[in-house]
């Protein structure tokens, strides 16, 4: 009877975060909803009080999702990077232990060595003390021999563990950072490249990023269906690939929303960058897969921002986010960049 109820209950908030989320106008994706569900559920009183600090709605309420479920159901890949962390450290014990032994079998060699020398020196040794220090010194040079054997193999199968431990390290690695809908970096990805940007306090000359928002997008979801919208997004990722230079960094920063971090990058370049953007856009038919069907073009707002000197990355960032919106209330498919206060 109790199994009944919690699956009764179970249905009606899983319809309550359905409902959450089409009143707050969000896509109902998974991310989304885990955070609407734990929300509602009552059982994460950290997180109720982050989205009760929101008052947005709809895409920019998308991108604050995406940040609550990196921050409170990101943490199976951080666990994951710890098991990393453990297998490595037991990897360079044994690694140690390997490098320590040679010299206690050197050690106990040299002196089977010194002995044998000092016995042979002496001339009251007879022919059979000289037969026992030869038997003795093959004993001794086929046990190092072993251990040396012994230790090369331990070795490759070290090296073997070292590089597996590697390419699930590179694998994880490329989930936590890659958006896997569109195959660029997500937000995590992102801020671990500005991290490393800045990482020996010195300020990158003529950094500069782009924050990008396509226009309509969440009518053109609605109306042709997530899976369509999905190919959206891929296709808008395919050109912003086309559009930058391999040194740049493409990101998903959140819902319909991407950045651009131009390295090497000032004003008036990244602006070009932008309006070449928007130009391929316009120039880009979308088509339905499955049909063919033309679907139209896509547009969108665009902020520009350069890095200055007594300025840091999140104040870069949010005057970007700024130009964004303006481009918004301008009247969308346009290019902004606002001067640093």
């Amino acid at each position: 009877m109790s199994n009944n109820k919690d699956l009764e209950q179970s249905q009606e908030l899983a319809k309550q975060t359905l409902d959450w989320l089409k009143s707050n106008k969000v896509k109902a994706v998974p991310s989304h909803y885990s955070v609407g569900y734990e929300h509602l559920s009552g059982q994460n009183p950290g997180l109720s009080f982050r989205l009760s600090q929101f008052n947005s709605h709809g895409d920019r309420l998308e991108v604050e999702l995406d940040k609550l479920y990196q921050e409170h159901f990101g943490s199976h890949t951080d666990e994951r990077l710890e098991e990393f962390r453990a297998g490595l450290q037991q990897i360079l014990q044994q690694v140690l232990s390997l490098t320590e032994r040679p010299q206690a079998e050197t050690q106990h060699f040299h002196q089977t060595l010194v002995q044998s020398k000092e016995i042979l020196s002496d001339e009251s040794t007879d022919l059979d003390g000289v037969l026992g220090v030869i038997q003795h010194l093959v004993i001794e040079t086929q046990r190092m021999d072993d251990s040396i054997c012994a230790m090369e193999t331990e070795l490759r199968q070290t090296n073997d563990e070292v590089s597996l431990l590697k390419e699930q390290y590179d694998q994880v690695r490329s989930e936590v950072f890659t958006d896997p809908l569109t195959g660029v970096s997500n937000r995590r990805g992102l801020d671990s490249a500005l991290r490393k940007l800045t990482a020996d306090g010195t300020q990158q000359p003529h950094l500069s990023v782009l924050m990008i928002d396509l226009d309509n997008f969440k009518p053109f979801n609605d109306k042709h269906g997530h899976l369509v919208g999905d190919q959206v997004l891929c296709f808008a990722a395919k050109i912003l690939k086309n559009a930058t230079r391999g040194s740049d960094l493409i990101s998903r920063y959140g819902g319909d929303e991407f950045a651009v971090i131009l390295p090497d990058t000032n004003t008036h370049e990244a602006k070009t960058v932008a309006f070449n953007i928007l130009k391929r856009f316009q120039s880009n038919t979308i088509k339905r897969r499955s049909s063919r069907e033309v679907l139209g073009t896509l547009s969108a707002s665009v902020g520009v921002a350069e890095l200055h000197p007594d300025e840091t990355i999140e104040e870069m960032m949010e005057r970007a986010d700024r130009g964004l919106f303006a481009s918004k209330r301008n009247g969308r498919n346009q290019v902004t960049a606002l001067p640093k206060l």
